[in-house]
């Protein structure tokens, strides 16, 4: 709210007028319930020029009194406890939220989309192994250190089952990674970037063959269709639909 330069309203008992100045000095206000704070703002409206329309700062000046009757104190201090309601309520329902919020974060411990933790608050955790097997380990403060580290290196896990799962992810990737290595004959991925190869993707539920003809940024590629083709028959003949998916991290 913007008030013009020369209104005069009042405020209780006070009669105000506004008047262009710059400073705070003199203001009735200021000494009051300064506008500079964001208080009483309803009342007495910005009186700094970059919030103000006009771009000029101005001043609020007491310049008599105004005796109000009975009726119109009623109204004023009827207006005030309503707002001073509408006020209580709001704060009310900010607490309620923070306090779902923080009763969420402690039923759910903070964890990527892949069950992974990223924090080191959890009472337990499940990791993987050098041999990809399964580890259990208790929150304690001699493990603090071991347990960080395997934060870092996203092998913390919620549930058994997640970890099951990357453990099951880590061994497919493997073994596709395992056939090109030994099936590719012209050249490696891994070392050239810029060949035509072929790469396995899901694509509307299906385990197929692509061909890359720009770069392989490192991804596991074949030389040859054939070869793709023949990597995911050993794949569909080694695991079932539902761990390939998984294996290619698809819901």
């Amino acid at each position: 709210m913007e008030r013009k330069v020369g209104e005069v309203f009042n405020d209780g008992e006070n009669k105000i007028e506004v008047v262009y100045d710059i400073g705070c000095n003199g203001c009735f206000f200021y000494k009051n319930i300064c506008t500079r704070t964001g208080r009483h703002l309803k009342n007495c409206g910005e009186c700094y020029h970059s919030q103000r329309n006009d771009r000029k700062s101005v001043k609020f000046i007491k310049i008599g009194e105004s005796k109000m009757d009975n009726k119109e104190k009623l109204k004023r201090s009827l207006a005030e406890e309503e707002q001073r309601a509408k006020d209580s309520l709001a704060n009310v329902e900010k607490m309620k939220k923070q306090l779902e919020k923080l009763n969420k974060k402690e039923e759910q411990p903070a964890v990527s989309a892949t069950g992974v933790y990223l924090d080191n608050t959890m009472e337990c955790l499940y990791s993987l192994d050098y041999d990809n097997s399964i580890l259990y380990q208790l929150s304690m403060n001699r493990n603090i250190d071991v347990r960080i580290k395997k934060l870092n290196l996203n092998n913390a896990f919620v549930k058994e089952e997640q970890a099951r799962q990357e453990a099951l992810r880590r061994e497919g990737q493997e073994f596709i990674r395992r056939c090109a290595m030994l099936w590719n004959k012209d050249h490696d991925w891994r070392k050239d970037f810029e060949q035509s190869q072929y790469f396995l993707l899901i694509e509307d539920g299906e385990l197929r063959a692509d061909w890359n003809s720009i770069y392989t940024y490192g991804q596991v590629h074949f030389d040859t269709k054939e070869l793709a083709d023949k990597c995911i028959a050993e794949l569909k003949a080694k695991y079932n639909e539902e761990q390939i998916k998984i294996i290619f991290g698809v819901k």
